[in-house]
C-alpha cells in the first residue's frame, strides 16, 4: 500500500521535473533576444548569390547588446548549397546616396535565348557617373564551351537613334555562371549620370538551341498591370529602364529595322563599391546543409555591448566551390526606413527581408512576452495574472502526463 502511494507521487513528481528542463531547454536557456529592426516584407529574391558577390543591408541598431541577425533565404529547394558567411561593419550614414534602382531579379518572366545571328538590346539611365559594368541574368547551361558572350555599351538618343560604342567586355562561355548575375564590367564610364544608354548582348559559337538564356520581365502581367510598376513608386521624372530591342542583324551602319518589345531584360547597372567591406566586427559562417529554404536563417554572433544608436551594414557572401548558392528575398520598396538594401557593396533602393535581434535581461523579456500575449484579448483573457496561471496549469498537467509515460505504475494493492 505504501509503496503504491510512493509511486502516485513519484509520477507527478517526475513529470514535473521533465516539464521544467523542457520549460527550461526551449525558454530560459541561452540569452533572452527582443526584436527590435524588422522588415519581413518581399517580392522577389536578388539571384543566386555566387562567389565574388554579395548582398547586405544597412540598419541602425535601437538598442545595446546586438547579437543575432535573421535573413529571409531560398535556396531553390537544393538540399546543398554553398556555405554563407554574414560580415558586420560599422558606417557612418544608414541610407548612403547615390543609389541605385534595378530591375527585380529572379526566375519569372521569359526566357529568352540569344544566339548566333540574333542580338538583344535594352536602353536605361544610369544614376551614377561611374558605370563600370552590367550585371546580367545570364543561363549558360546550353551554351558550347567555345562560345563566348559581349555586351556592347552605346548612347542612345529617341526612338532607334544609336550612338557611338562607349565601352565593351566580352567573356567566355567557361566564365559565366550556370546561373546567375554576371558582371560584364568594364573601365568606369564618366559623365554618364542621367543620360540614356543603350546596351546590346550578343553571342559567337552558338546556334540555335545551345544559346545564352535571358530573361525578360514583360511590361504587361497577367492581371494587366506592370510589374514593375506595381513593385516600384518611382516618384521621379526619369525610369530607369524604357524599352528592350531585338535585332536580327546589327551593323554599324544601324541601317536596318528594329523591333522592340513592352518590357525589360534582368539586369543591374554595375558601380564601383560604396560601402566599406570593414574593418569587420563580427562574421559568422553558416554551412549550406543548415540553411532553410524560403525561411529565415540566423546568424549569432557574440553580442556587440555598446550597439544602441550606431548604423551599421551586414552582407552575405558565398563559398568558393562547385554546386548552387542560395538567395536572398528581398522588397523593391524602402520598406524599414532607418536602412536600404545592397548589392556588390552599392546602396540600391528596397530592403532585404531580415531581423534584428539585441540580449535583454529576463524580466523584460517576460514582461514584453506577457504584453504581446493579452494584447487585444478580450475581458479577462487580457489578464496577465490568467496567462500566467494557464501557462503554470498546463505545466502541472504536463508533468502528470509525462510521468505517466515514464512510469506507468501498477494497480493497488
Amino acid at each position: 500500500m505504501k509503496t503504491n502511494r510512493f509511486k502516485d507521487l513519484l509520477v507527478p513528481a517526475l513529470g514535473l521535473l521533465i516539464a521544467l528542463g523542457l520549460a527550461w531547454a526551449f525558454f530560459l536557456s541561452g540569452p533572452a533576444l527582443f526584436c527590435r529592426e524588422i522588415q519581413d516584407g518581399w517580392h522577389f529574391h536578388t539571384g543566386e548569390l555566387l562567389p565574388g558577390q554579395s548582398v547586405g543591408q544597412t540598419f541602425i541598431c535601437r538598442r545595446d547588446s546586438l547579437a543575432r541577425i535573421e535573413v529571409r533565404l531560398a535556396t531553390y529547394g537544393l538540399p546543398l548549397v554553398k556555405d554563407l558567411s554574414l560580415h558586420l561593419v560599422e558606417i557612418n550614414e544608414p541610407r548612403p546616396e547615390p543609389r541605385s534602382i534595378i530591375v527585380p531579379a529572379g526566375d519569372g518572366g521569359e526566357r529568352v535565348e540569344v544566339h548566333d545571328g540574333l542580338q538583344l538590346g535594352q536602353t536605361f539611365v544610369p544614376q551614377r557617373d561611374d558605370l563600370s559594368g552590367i550585371r546580367l541574368l545570364v543561363d549558360s547551361r546550353r551554351l558550347p564551351e567555345r562560345a563566348s558572350v559581349r555586351v556592347v555599351v552605346r548612347s542612345s538618343g529617341l526612338q532607334e537613334v544609336v550612338g557611338p560604342v562607349l565601352a565593351a567586355a566580352e567573356a567566355a562561355a567557361a566564365e559565366l555562371p550556370r546561373r546567375g548575375f554576371f558582371n560584364f564590367s568594364f573601365p568606369p564610364l564618366t559623365g554618364v549620370r542621367g543620360r540614356r544608354l543603350f546596351f546590346t548582348v550578343d553571342v559567337k559559337g552558338a546556334p540555335p538551341g545551345r544559346g545564352l538564356g535571358v530573361r525578360f520581365l514583360s511590361v504587361i502581367g497577367d492581371d494587366g498591370l506592370w510589374p514593375f510598376n506595381r513593385w516600384y513608386d518611382l516618384g521621379e521624372t526619369w525610369v530607369p529602364v524604357t524599352r528592350t530591342y531585338r535585332s536580327r542583324a546589327l551593323h554599324e551602319s544601324y541601317d536596318q529595322s528594329w523591333r522592340y518589345g513592352n518590357g525589360d531584360l534582368i539586369f543591374r547597372p554595375a558601380y564601383p563599391p560604396v560601402l566599406p567591406a570593414g574593418p569587420e566586427l563580427r562574421r559568422v559562417r553558416k554551412l549550406g546543409l543548415s540553411l532553410s529554404d524560403n525561411g529565415f536563417n540566423s546568424f549569432s554572433f557574440e553580442p556587440v555591448a555598446q550597439s544602441k544608436g550606431r548604423k551599421y551594414y551586414f552582407y552575405l557572401t558565398s563559398a568558393q566551390g562547385p554546386g548552387g548558392a542560395a538567395t536572398a528575398l528581398a522588397d523593391p520598396a524602402d520598406r524599414y526606413k532607418y536602412g536600404t538594401l545592397v548589392l556588390d557593396g552599392v546602396p540600391t533602393r528596397g530592403g532585404l527581408a531580415f531581423r534584428i535581434y539585441n540580449v535583454v535581461n529576463r524580466s523584460e523579456a517576460a514582461g514584453r512576452f506577457l504584453e504581446r500575449a493579452c494584447r487585444h484579448k478580450p475581458g479577462p483573457w487580457g489578464r496577465p495574472w490568467l496567462v500566467v496561471g494557464l501557462g503554470l496549469t498546463q505545466l502541472v498537467l504536463s508533468g502528470l502526463i509525462l510521468g505517466r509515460v515514464f512510469l506507468r505504475p501498477g494497480g493497488r494493492s
